[in-house]
This record gives C-alpha cells, structure tokens and sequence, in this order.
C-alpha cells in the first residue's frame, strides 16, 4: 500500500498523519510504503496549485494545510485520513489535539533553526 502525505510542516494535521503512518507501519510489518512530505508554506502553495491542475475538481475547495493519497487516490485531509484508518485498520487515535499542536510548532522551530538552511536578511535604510 503506497501512502503519500503531503503537508506544511506546522501543521498539526500532518502530524497526526505522519504518527498514524508510522503506528500503522509498525503494526502492519513494513506493509505501507510511505512517502511523507514537509513542505514550507510557499511550497505548499505550489503544490496545491499543481495538484489542482492535475485532480482537477476534488482539489479546488481544499482549505486544509495537509493532503493525503493511497496508492494514487485522495483521501483528504487529516480528519478523513483518520477516518479512513479506523475503517481500514481499526486504529483510534488516543491522543489530544494539544500534542499535535506542540509537535508542529517544536517541526517548525527546528526547521527554521536548522544550521544548513539559507536565510536571506535584507537591511534598509534611508539617508535624508
């Protein structure tokens, strides 16, 4: 089962679906290939954009910040990932909003501290 998440890394949906990924592919044996990826918000932007052009009609009302594929088809966001694991799989996730709300801040402030990471500064200033 090929799983594809894609979401901005502070979003606390994308978390949700990353924990529940990795629960599900431990349970499971290695049975789920997954593919997660972080994006920035302008990344996300664009690949919402892209995705519109290729899905076309699911797509163009999406408002959430995360996206999830199994094995091509959209399941939606992180709400209807859930869903669908506890249809599928019969997993119930315990913990609360709250934990996922710190994991993606705690995402988010190592990505923006990470040392490899180019950040441009620009000064202005204006001599009368």
């Amino acid at each position: 089962m090929d799983v594809q998440v894609y979401g901005k890394i502070k979003d606390h949906d994308f978390h949700m679906i990353k924990m529940a990924c990795d629960t599900l592919d431990r349970t499971h044996n290695g049975a789920m290939k997954l593919n997660i990826h972080e994006l920035t918000d302008t990344d996300w932007e664009n690949f919402l954009n892209e995705k519109k052009t290729d899905i076309r009609g699911e797509i163009w009302g999406f408002k959430c910040g995360t996206m999830a594929f199994v094995d091509g088809e959209l399941v939606g966001n992180g709400d209807d990932f859930m869903r669908w694991a506890k249809t599928k799989f019969g997993l119930i996730d315990f913990r609360p909003p709250a934990f996922y709300e710190a994991l993606s801040s705690q995402a988010y402030k190592s990505y923006l501290e990470n040392p490899i990471r180019d950040f441009v500064y620009v000064v202005f200033s204006h001599d009368n």
